[in-house]
């Protein structure tokens, strides 16, 4: 005599089984392609790095650098750095390979990273903080624009959720591990595991990920877009 309200109609697919088989359908439409399939490892292992120092970020500001002023600074400098990234990053992205841009650019995130968090002054905190927002928003946007420039514009849904899935699935575990991380290790001991952690995926890049095209098949079409017909003439007509 009671019906459900939510009850599903006879032949409609539920909607956690849609997303699954979008995801399943992406990291199919990923194998195919070696530039992404190179680049997903590459995401995860930085944001896992960065997430675990973000967590410890005001904490570090509080306890070694004096106090929430200079905490505050830092957090200016990190902005700083994240917005002078984009215009940097506008001038370079096609000039240079993405490999050699992104190995670049992580590599001198782990460095900004065990710069920042072994210092104990203002004087090597701030420099280090600008050079960790900028060449960390390159190290995030270099992958995102590739993908974009590979993958058709029909499958790039499927494809970014499954970059989305690992880049939240990192974030978390990075979030969780990295205040126990500097408890047991100390700040300068969580440096230098995410500055490993951060080299190893720009040598990652280095080795892995292949060079892409000057000219992509599919930018190329649209930048050209379709041929011109040829006008059709009638054949004169015999007298």
């Amino acid at each position: 005599m009671t019906s459900r309200a939510g009850a599903q109609r006879p032949g409609r697919r539920p909607a956690v089984s849609g997303v699954a088989g979008d995801l399943a359908e992406g990291v199919r439409l990923l194998r195919g392609q070696p530039v992404v399939r190179a680049l997903l490892p590459v995401t995860v292992m930085y944001l896992a790095a960065n997430a675990a120092l973000s967590a410890v970020l005001i904490p570090f500001g509080i306890q070694r650098l004096g106090g929430s002023e200079p905490t505050g600074l830092l957090l200016s400098c990190l902005g700083a750095g994240f917005l002078s990234g984009a215009p940097v990053l506008r001038a370079l992205l096609d000039r240079v390979q993405p490999r050699a841009l992104l190995t670049a650019s992580l590599t001198a995130t782990a460095v900004g990273y065990f710069l920042l968090f072994t210092s104990s002054s203002l004087a090597t905190a701030l420099p280090a903080a600008v050079a960790i927002g900028m060449f960390g928003s390159m190290s995030l946007v270099i992958p995102q624009t590739a993908v974009q420039r590979v993958i058709p514009g029909a499958a790039l849904g499927r494809v970014s959720a499954v970059f989305l899935t690992g880049e939240a699935a990192a974030t978390l575990a990075g979030a969780v591990t990295g205040p126990f991380l500097a408890q047991a290790a100390h700040f300068a001991g969580l440096a230098a595991a995410a500055s490993l952690g951060t080299l190893s995926a720009a040598a990652l890049t280095f080795l892995t990920v292949p060079r892409l095209p000057s000219v992509l098949p599919d930018a190329a079409a649209r930048v050209s877009g379709p041929a011109p017909r040829q006008r059709e003439t009638a054949a004169p007509a015999d007298e």
